[in-house]
């Protein structure tokens, strides 16, 4: 009988190591796009009641909200304009604007960043939420920022003879701006170049020292899923062997943060300003990639991250 019951105990244990581990997965897998763009949280995300969780302070980022935590009462307050948010880890409730509401999800604390349930804290902030339970695609879009083709309608009147009558003319002009403009590399199309400096500035921006391993945008799944959408992008000969270099220097830059942290978590003479000096550093040159005018100079810009 005392056997029975060990072993249903550890049964138990092992089902419960299981949950957590699939609920793990299951937050590494979601994507999330704000306004049409991918965006990437350190913290892994989690779904619970078929709504996501994130950490309040990434996800109040990300929304240009403020965001207060209190950790003895273990609630975070969140504000975007005249919204006002207050969730309590663990209880069902929240409050926007002093009203009672019901969450969607239990806000709850994990790895000891508080989570709130995205779609509360989205949707009464002035976003539109759809959340893709099938393939773990959750976007949110802010209206007031969508993007719209300007149409101009110009009028133009032509004088002709006496006899003839005043003839009226419209014609419509669809004004894209920055159409004109051109990417900084010869023959690569401005939109791959615009998105490659945007990955990777957002990637180096995440960055906390010592902690390249907890950035998404460090990690090898979600490096492979950028660099994808830059092999998507390229059309042109010249587009194909600009993403070939970007996806080296991008590579480049995740090994030497890597290499970096583990140096300074390994030596005890360490010191953290030095620390802020390299990402300083590794900072500007990632800066530096937007200037470049050829592949042989972010081949060169390449070499120098991976000695910073």
């Amino acid at each position: 009988m005392k056997n029975i019951k060990i072993t249903l105990l550890l049964l138990i244990l092992s089902l419960g190591a299981l949950f957590a581990y699939n609920t793990a997965l299951a937050g590494d897998s979601i994507q999330v796009f704000i306004n049409g763009e991918e965006v990437f949280f350190e913290n892994s995300l989690t779904v619970e009641s078929n709504t996501v969780l994130a950490p309040a302070g990434e996800l109040g980022k990300l929304l240009g909200m403020e965001v207060q935590w209190k950790p003895k009462e273990k609630v975070v307050y969140m504000k975007k304009g005249s919204k006002s948010f207050k969730f309590t880890m663990g209880k069902a409730l929240y409050t926007l604007n002093d009203m009672y509401a019901a969450t969607s999800a239990t806000p709850k604390i994990i790895n000891d960043a508080a989570y709130v349930p995205v779609h509360d804290v989205s949707k009464n902030a002035g976003f539109k939420v759809e959340w893709d339970s099938k393939n773990k695609i959750l976007k949110l879009t802010d209206p007031t920022k969508v993007t719209t083709t300007q149409t101009t309608t110009v009028t133009t009147t032509q004088a002709t003879t006496a006899a003839q009558t005043t003839k009226a003319e419209t014609t419509t002009e669809t004004t894209t701006f920055n159409a004109m403009m051109q990417s900084p590399v010869a023959g690569v199309s401005k939109r791959l170049s615009d998105t490659v400096y945007k990955d990777l500035k957002t990637a180096i921006t995440g960055y906390s020292i010592g902690n390249s391993e907890g950035n998404n945008r460090f990690k090898a799944n979600n490096i492979k899923k950028l660099t994808a959408n830059w092999d998507a992008i390229a059309k042109s000969k010249e587009d194909q062997q600009y993403v070939k270099t970007a996806k080296a220097f991008y590579n480049a830059l995740a090994k030497r943060l890597k290499e970096k942290d583990k140096w300074y978590k390994e030596k005890t003479t360490a010191r953290k300003a030095d620390m802020q000096k390299f990402k300083e550093k590794i900072t500007l040159l990632v800066n530096q990639y937007s200037s470049c005018r050829s592949i042989d100079e972010i081949t060169a810009l390449t070499a120098k991250v991976s000695k910073a």
